[in-house]
């Protein structure tokens, strides 16, 4: 995983990436699909070649997507982008958490101040010293940017159920 540094604005951009998988797989699949469905299309069949361009469609837009998605650090918040873009202000943040899951992938998630976790698109993985050093960066950027007003909320009540 790589970080880009923005000297001009100080913003800091973890692209996302998928566990197991490199970015440029997406758009390889999609590429192979298309060449199905020309096969298909040459040989006459219509309904497969339709099939096989509905596949490369979606590995398409598979690729598309996740060259879109991650996180961008800014001085006043985190930026979220997945198929929207949600800015959350440093101010707001509670705590920034590891998460690892049974997979044994790490992530990133950010505690709100109504109680909410937001599972970070990036950074992520199975890198250990990659993700540490990520972590360490956002992290870092929450404590330097979270404002003199910012204060810890009260513990919560345990939740009823």
């Amino acid at each position: 995983m790589t970080t880009e540094e923005d000297a001009r604005g100080g913003t800091v951009t973890f692209p996302a990436s998928s566990p197991g998988a490199p970015w440029w797989m997406w758009p390889v699949f999609a590429v192979v699909w298309l060449v199905c469905a020309a096969g298909a299309l040459w040989k006459g069949q219509q309904g497969t070649a339709a099939t096989y361009l509905a596949f490369s469609c979606c590995w398409g837009a598979l690729a598309w997507l996740s060259r879109k998605s991650g996180v961008e650090l800014t001085p006043e918040s985190v930026i979220v982008r997945r198929l929207s873009r949600r800015t959350i202000a440093w101010s707001h943040v509670q705590a920034v958490v590891r998460h690892k899951s049974s997979g044994g992938t790490s992530a990133v998630r950010l505690l709100l101040q109504d109680g909410k976790l937001i599972k970070l698109p990036a950074p992520g993985g199975n890198g250990a010293a990659a993700f540490e050093r990520d972590f360490q960066i956002i992290d870092a950027w929450w404590l330097a940017h979270r404002g003199e007003s910012w204060r810890p909320e009260g513990p919560r009540p345990p939740a009823q159920g």
